[in-house]
């Protein structure tokens, strides 16, 4: 859990409206507050370094009641960061307390803004629903007035809203369908049978295309989408613009494994989109982890010099204190993909870790460097040093991160002995989640 410094202070003022500066919540909250990592945080320790005179059932209690007050917050917060969610609320508050002139008021103005909105957005006519529904069901006397049109409205809107919601529920059903075993066919079917009676809407058509990219195995799909997006006035960083984004660079991926899909400069150029467009990025900067997967999916379908290029570009855009390690991080892994493997070693020796899944995932890399380089006993030395890394950290990891990791070492340890004994037989079968599984295939294990 990270919390930056405007949102402890937007908290800190929160709080003053349940309690007091003087008060033992308050310095609670600021005590926590000076944690530097909250994911490590544990109450008792916590407890006997700042507040070793309250009982431990005492502090517990004060926990218990500060975390409702964090939670509040984080409702309150949530709201105000939703405009059109935040006017609805007040809508409905001031018809609640028979203030309909404000309501009204409100109401006009909210559905001006929806209706000529610059974006397509889902919510747009989700929004408009819910403000129909509000004022129709409630005491406001402006449903005697207009409400015959009022009532039509609502109909028009829940069934448009309808229709494009249950289209991103059908997009997720083929996506599920692709990566598990389970089989959604007549779901589908049944779900667009009903959705051929409803009105379309600029939203449906465009996911109407992303079907597409399901049912239709031409490559020109993901061409004619990605000109929509970036020619459409969809509404940045919307649950729409990001579940559309999502499914067409899922799919250019998975056709360019597959051999169907061979324009590179597509697929480079929705990377370079996913950044551009914000996608990427959380509070304007691209997270660590998140750098390192771009940077190695573009080490599949790019050259170095691209990729190098790529990460020079966007170095400084990444949400990292330490640029350098970051850096050198990353261009480890480009030289990994491109096998120049002495440099993998060269560019990790510069590398501080402050993220223990960083740190394991570069522990990988140097493990198969140096079984590259034919440091044999560095590389000895490097592994009981891997496993104790994993054996510390195990029960924080995720386990298929542990095993595919530590399965990892299995094999690598299996393939050295196998110097020595050719009899020893290696069936990767046996060792799944593998990490890098498609490096050992390349060096003709299977």
């Amino acid at each position: 859990m990270t919390v930056d410094q405007k949102e402890w202070k937007s908290l800190k003022r929160f709080l003053l409206l349940y309690t007091s500066e003087h008060t033992e919540y308050y310095r609670l909250l600021i005590t926590i507050s000076q944690v530097k990592n909250l994911n490590n945080f544990e109450s008792e320790i916590f407890r006997e370094n700042h507040f070793q005179d309250i009982k431990h059932k005492n502090f517990l209690n004060m926990m218990s009641r500060v975390l409702e007050w964090v939670e509040d917050w984080i409702v309150y917060k949530h709201i105000n960061e939703n405009a059109d969610q935040k006017k609805l609320y007040l809508i409905k508050a001031y018809n609640d307390r028979g203030l309909y002139k404000h309501a009204d008021i409100h109401a006009e103005k909210l559905e001006h803004k929806l209706l000529h909105g610059k974006g397509l957005d889902l919510k747009t006519n989700k929004h408009l629903q819910e403000l129909k529904h509000i004022q129709y069901y409630s005491n406001n006397p402006i449903k005697y007035k207009i409400g015959y049109e009022m009532l039509n409205d609502l109909v028009k809107y829940q069934k448009l809203s309808y229709k494009e919601y249950a289209m991103t529920y059908i997009l997720e059903l083929y996506n599920r369908s692709e990566l598990s075993n389970f089989d959604f066919k007549d779901l589908i079917k049944e779900t667009l049978q009903l959705l051929s009676q409803l009105e379309d809407s600029e939203v449906f058509q465009i996911l109407k295309l992303a079907q597409n990219l399901f049912i239709d195995e031409r490559i020109d799909c993901i061409t004619q989408l990605f000109d929509v997006i970036k020619t459409t006035k969809i509404e940045s960083l919307t649950e729409f613009h990001l579940i559309v984004y999502i499914y067409l660079y899922r799919k250019a991926v998975k056709k360019w494994n597959a051999g169907t899909f061979e324009d590179f400069t597509v697929l480079q150029e929705l990377i370079e989109y996913g950044i551009e467009s914000g996608i990427y990025l959380i509070n304007g900067k691209i997270p660590p982890i998140r750098f390192d997967n771009l940077v190695t999916r573009l080490c599949q379908f790019s050259s170095y010099n691209e990729v190098n290029s790529f990460i020079e570009t966007w170095i400084d855009s990444v949400d990292t204190k330490d640029k350098l390690s970051t850096l050198n991080h990353a261009k480890a892994i480009a030289y990994f993909y491109f096998d120049n493997y002495s440099n993998v070693i060269d560019r990790l020796k510069n590398v501080k870790y402050d993220r223990v899944r960083a740190k394991i995932l570069g522990y990988s890399l140097r493990t198969i460097a140096l079984y590259e380089i034919n440091e044999e006993a560095l590389l000895q030395d490097h592994i009981h040093n891997f496993k104790r890394l994993l054996r510390r950290n195990q029960k924080a990891l995720n386990n298929k991160f542990f095993l595919s990791h530590s399965n990892l070492l299995k094999v690598i340890e299996l393939i050295i002995k196998k110097k020595y004994n050719t009899l020893i037989s290696i069936s990767l079968a046996d060792y799944t989640p593998l990490f890098y599984r498609t490096w050992f295939i390349k060096k003709g294990i299977k």
